[in-house]
């Protein structure tokens, strides 16, 4: 059930709020998609405008953008949460509560790859804090396959591996 274009931008301005952490696109839609409240191209466009008038900011890391509700975004939503129905504030702030950590990790540990010469790819594995770098793996590979294993893995093995290089270097 979708309802008016400023009721929504307010949704997503409490959805951002509730969560206070660097959400990305993909965090958003999925929450909006599957909760049949919007279609995930009028989350695109919601999202950008309330990015070009000043009440998300934007920020890229590491090839993703992550939204941030901006002070101005924050008086909006006071003046106007009243607008974001009970049923769906309620399922926000449960969503909030119960996927605030998963999202954080989600957003703080990133791993891709790409081609980079014929049989070689090159593999970048990140561990961020507070939206700053803390441990950038490079690593290149053969095939495609090992890239993507590398990759799969680096999220349920990122902290034991970073624990075991600072331990190996200090």
């Amino acid at each position: 059930m979708t309802f008016e274009p400023a009721k929504n931008k307010v949704a997503i301005l409490f959805f951002v709020g509730e969560l206070d952490i660097p959400v990305n696109n993909p965090q958003i839609s999925h929450f909006f998609v599957e909760n049949s409240q919007l279609n995930y191209f009028d989350v695109q466009q919601l999202i950008n405008e309330l990015v070009t008038v000043g009440h998300l900011s934007s920020s890229i890391l590491t090839g993703t953008n992550f939204y941030t509700i901006t002070p101005k975004g924050l008086e909006t939503l006071n003046l106007f949460k009243n607008q974001v129905p009970r049923h769906l504030q309620d399922r926000i702030r449960r969503y909030a509560s119960e996927n605030r950590t998963l999202l954080r990790t989600e957003s703080q540990l990133t791993a891709e790859y790409r081609k980079i010469a014929d049989k070689e790819y090159e593999v970048s594995c990140k561990a961020l804090e507070n939206q700053m770098v803390l441990v950038e793996l490079k690593i290149n590979v053969a095939t495609a396959k090992q890239a993507g294993t590398i990759c799969a893995n680096w999220k349920n093995n990122a902290t034991e591996v970073c624990k075991a290089i600072m331990e190996r270097l200090m």
